[in-house]
């Protein structure tokens, strides 16, 4: 069986790495361990290369609607479509997407597709039910099922998975402070966490900043406060991260402080599934999948969305209880191992793929 996953942005030093982008290159080197696999994107130059066993294709977009990165236009990139048999596209609502479906079905190619989030408003399957062309719906979550539209066709829910050599415990206990790990995004829920940081306890906020202004809000809620802002870590950067912090804070929102509303908040939560990798406890807001990977009073402590109190309780909570915090993430470490691997991703989609 010949696979294509199809994400629509390019990798590299001039491609975006965020959770969407992880779980495109992750699940396609665990795909291609056991079958023949390319993943095709677009960029801002042709190149072709290999990750391992996969075959990675980028083709040079035609042009961005709206200057939309997420959102390229190309028509090149469905020759890499040509002599495969599976066609998977792991981001709904994009022109790439949208015509990789048409393609493939014209062609009596399998499709399948999973939304990773992030949709382009210049697509035509946001306002067309081009879903209903797809073999399978693959959806990250219960939550991610829930707001996906339709009932058919075949629906599962896989998740993501984690790389457990390099998101591992670290072998000295006794962790400092609070981890941030994401887009610098209001929904992400980055100014929640500034307000609600407990005196005396430092933070370190990994992530891409996407508007100066709302990173210049961030620094301002940052003063006088033991505050680290890191914008271009690796994965390195990121495991190395996890394996000093106390806690890791996932506080995403619906609504943010200004009131706009985000439907699709947390479709995975891959960052968070990363922390429990790495031995730690996690705090998490009620929103999206979060309840779904965070087991209250067991893996970390879930509290309600927009709720700075009840953030900064539970911060302080695990910080002055070093030992139960252990114990979470030691119970996380372990909830990860059973059902949160790359391996198993990769096993289920296959068998979806064959059914």
């Amino acid at each position: 069986m010949k696979v294509a996953l199809v994400y629509p942005q390019g990798y590299g030093e001039a491609g975006l790495f965020g959770g969407g982008e992880r779980y495109a290159l992750e699940l396609s080197k665990a795909i291609a361990k056991r079958t023949p696999t390319t993943l095709v994107t677009c960029g801002s130059a042709r190149s072709s290369s290999r990750v391992g066993e996969l075959r990675l294709e980028q083709f040079t977009a035609r042009g961005w609607p709206r200057s939309d990165h997420f959102n390229p236009v190309s028509t090149a990139f469905l020759s890499a479509l040509e002599d495969v048999d599976v066609v998977h596209c792991v981001a709904y609502g994009t022109i790439l997407t949208d015509l990789a479906i048409a393609f493939a079905r014209l062609r009596g190619r399998g499709v399948f597709i999973t939304d990773v989030g992030g949709r382009a408003l210049r697509a035509p399957g946001n306002h067309l039910p081009l879903w209903r062309l797809a073999d399978g719906l693959l959806l990250l979550s219960e939550f991610a099922g829930s707001v996906f539209p339709g009932t058919r066709p075949c629906r599962r829910v896989i998740r993501g998975g984690v790389d457990l050599d390099q998101y591992s415990p670290s072998s000295e206990p006794g962790g400092r402070g609070v981890l941030f790990v994401g887009r610098l995004l209001p929904h992400k829920g980055p100014d929640l966490l500034l307000r609600a940081l407990p005196e005396g306890v430092p933070a370190v906020v990994l992530g891409q900043p996407h508007d100066p202004a709302y990173l210049e809000h961030l620094h301002r809620l940052a003063a006088n406060k033991d505050v680290h802002f890191v914008h271009d870590a690796d994965d390195t950067r990121v495991a190395e991260e996890m394996r000093r912090a106390a806690v890791m804070v996932a506080p995403s929102v619906h609504s943010d402080e200004l009131g706009r509303y985000y439907a699709l908040p947390e479709l995975l939560g891959l960052a968070v599934l990363e922390a429990m990798a790495s031995g730690l406890p996690v705090v998490a807001t009620q929103v999206g999948s979060l309840p779904e990977l965070v087991t209250d009073g067991e893996t970390g402590t879930l509290v309600p969305p927009n709720d700075a109190a009840a953030l900064h309780d539970a911060i302080v909570w695990i910080v002055d209880h070093p030992g139960e915090g252990r114990a979470m993430g030691a119970a996380g470490r372990k909830r990860v191992e059973t059902a949160f691997t790359w391996e198993r991703v990769a096993d289920e989609c296959l068998e979806a793929y064959r059914a």
